[in-house]
């Protein structure tokens, strides 16, 4: 099983960081910070930080090095709107030691479904309905494992967290039985930690939003919102 899984199942509420490049430097920052997982990216224009990911070919070897780097597990998002990776890629990346991967619903190739040996976290965006959710639960082995809670449009990136993004998020938790991840896509604070764990929000995923791009800056964010986490009192799910 997936040790993501497995974590966010044993844990009231984990921390990723997603890394801005795939660079080991970075990742090893957001380990010491005290990360729960790692995410990095292939084949996208990542739309937060502008930065493009390049092909599996282009960045193995970046790849291979953070995976040999940190003990913590490390996710992958495997393409988007241009590009993707290919079915025979799937094995080569659960062979790395892959852990788990992230992708928007929209973007998954049917062939994706046969990857065996990994978590799978589907992302959905601001114009998912909750017919879409319902159809996901009907899935059921099949479907995602977790779900990842992209709901804010790209106009919003950088604001401050909002109410109506707080009842956005806990309608997507009473809506699903997986666990919810929500991303930074709106400047969450530490402080916001609690009231995302009190609607049931399963964790946080930190990206450049609020971690920067430098291994200096991801790891003090790191620190912050791991402090925040350790300070909630909620029971085990």
């Amino acid at each position: 099983m997936s040790r993501l899984v497995e974590t966010l199942a044993a844990n009231p509420f984990s921390l990723i960081v997603s890394l801005p490049r795939n660079e080991p430097a970075l990742a090893k920052a957001a380990e010491k910070g005290g990360a729960s997982a790692l995410k990095v990216h292939l084949n996208v224009h990542h739309g937060a930080s502008g930065n493009r990911f390049g092909t599996l070919a282009e960045e193995k070897n970046r790849l291979t090095e953070i995976l040999t780097s940190v003990s913590i597990p490390v996710g992958i998002v495997p393409g988007g709107d241009d590009s993707m990776i290919s079915p025979d890629q799937m094995d080569l990346l659960t062979g790395v030691g892959v852990d788990f991967y992230d992708i928007y619903v929209h973007h998954l190739p049917p062939f994706m479904l046969e990857w065996q040996g990994v978590g799978r976290m589907w992302a959905v965006d601001d114009t998912a309905s909750l017919e879409l959710l319902d159809d996901l639960e009907d899935l059921g082995a099949m479907g995602p494992q977790i779900i990842e809670g992209a709901v804010i449009p790209h106009t919003g990136y950088g604001k401050p967290l909002s109410m109506y993004d707080l009842l956005q998020y806990q309608k997507l938790v009473r809506w699903t039985s997986k666990p919810v991840i929500i991303p930074t896509q709106r400047k969450v604070s530490p402080g916001d930690i609690p009231y995302l764990a009190r609607i049931g929000v399963a964790g946080l995923m930190i990206g450049i939003i609020v971690t920067g791009d430098t291994p200096e800056s991801l790891g003090l964010a790191t620190r912050k919102f791991r402090g925040a986490i350790t300070s909630l009192t909620l029971p085990v799910r």
